[in-house]
C-alpha cells in the first residue's frame, strides 16, 4: 500500500471517530491490532480501539479531531490531530464540567497488510485537565 494511501486511511480513522462510526474501524484496523498506548483497563486490540473511542465520545459526545499535518514513510503515518469538545462526562477523574477543550495529540501507525497492525498515541491530557480546571499537583 503506497504512503498516500496510508496517510488517507489515516484520515478516515480520524473521520470515523469524528462520526462515531466504529463498524468503519473495521476496514482500517486488524482486528488483533496493537495499542502501544491503552487507556487504563482497555482490551486488545480492535476492541480496546473502539473501547478507547466510547470512552473519548462518553466524554465528549462533540468530539471533533482536525488532522493538522500526515507524515507517511514506508509502512508508518505520523499524524498530528487537534482534538476540541465539550466535556459532558466523566474524564480522567473529572466530573462533567460542560467546559470546551482544545488539545492535541500525536499517533504513528504501522500498516500491515492494507490495515493498522499497530499503533502509538500521545495526547495532551494534562493540557485538557488544565483547561476542565482540574488541579494539577505533582508528587510529593
Amino acid at each position: 500500500m503506497p504512503t498516500v494511501e496510508h496517510k488517507a486511511a489515516y484520515r478516515r480513522i480520524i473521520e470515523a471517530v469524528n462520526a462515531g462510526d466504529f463498524d468503519a474501524l473495521d476496514a482500517l484496523f486488524a482486528a488483533d491490532m496493537v495499542d502501544h498506548n491503552p487507556i487504563p483497563d482497555q482490551v486488545p486490540g480492535l476492541a480496546g480501539f473502539k473501547q478507547w473511542m466510547a470512552s473519548a465520545r462518553g466524554s465528549f459526545p462533540d468530539i471533533r479531531g482536525t488532522v493538522e499535518q500526515v507524515l507517511a514513510e514506508g509502512d508508518l503515518v505520523a499524524g498530528r490531530v487537534i482534538w476540541r469538545g465539550t466535556q459532558a462526562g466523566p474524564f480522567a477523574g473529572v466530573a462533567p464540567t460542560g467546559r470546551f477543550v482544545a488539545f492535541e495529540a500525536y499517533h504513528i501507525a504501522r500498516f500491515e497488510g492494507g490495515r493498522v497492525a499497530e499503533w502509538w498515541g500521545n495526547a495532551d491530557i494534562f493540557g485538557a485537565l488544565a483547561q476542565l480546571g482540574a488541579p494539577l499537583v505533582g508528587p510529593g
